[in-house]
Order: C-alpha cells, then structure tokens, then sequence
C-alpha cells in the first residue's frame, strides 16, 4: 500500500510502500443510483435527477446508506488495491486515491483492471 516514490502526483503522505493483508472483500462495479438510494432512505440529495443517475452524496450520506442496507465503505487499503487492481504500479490516471473531495467523475469512462469505470471523487 502506498505509492511508489517515482510516481506522478505522489504526496509525501502516501509512503513508504508498505504490505497490508487484505481479507477477502466485495465492492461494487457501479456508482449506487438515485432509485437505489430512494428505495433505502427515501430521499434524494442530488442536484441534478434521475433514477438511473448516480447520487451525489457526501460521505455522512454514504454511511448512512451503507447503515440502511447492512453494507459498508471500503477501506483505504480495500479502496487502494481494487483501484490499482491488484498491481503494484499504475499509470497515474488509473488511480487518485489521494484526492477525495469534490464530486466531479472523471470524463474518462473506460474500465480499468477488475472492470471497474473511474469513480473516484464520486462520494468522499
């Protein structure tokens, strides 16, 4: 976990690299849609709607949901390791672990390793 001293971006928080054992864990593949929020807490708090576009929430929003379905947020290291898909290394694009606010998704909609789209920044 951590990133590598030569990578684009790095802060000096984010090191050294070091091993984390991770136990078997499940993360979504997609942002949680507006019906599938309404459906557990019967609210919306997006500005823009639709039921099948992602909710913006903020992060208190995001555990009250996950509260509401038995769920939970993953962990840094969970965060991490799905979104490096299981590399050590990846392109700087593929991963800004670092940066969690705001809630603009990347206009890069391709899949990264596991199949995962770029939905950092979604819900920090």
């Amino acid at each position: 976990m951590g990133s590598p001293p030569g990578e684009r971006g790095r802060k000096p928080n984010e090191g050294p690299v070091h091993r984390v054992t991770l136990s078997p864990f499940l993360i979504a593949k997609y942002e949680v849609t507006q019906a599938q929020w309404k459906a557990v807490l019967d609210d919306n708090p997006s500005m823009f709607f639709g039921d099948d576009l992602p909710v913006e929430v903020s992060s208190e929003d995001s555990q009250r949901f996950c509260d509401g379905t038995g769920l939970s947020l993953p962990s840094e290291a969970q965060w991490e390791y799905a979104c490096r898909a299981g590399r050590f290394w990846v392109k700087p694009d593929d991963c800004r672990s670092a940066t969690r606010s705001g809630h603009n998704m990347s206009p890069d909609h391709r899949q990264r390793g596991f199949g995962f789209r770029p939905v950092y920044r979604i819900a920090w």
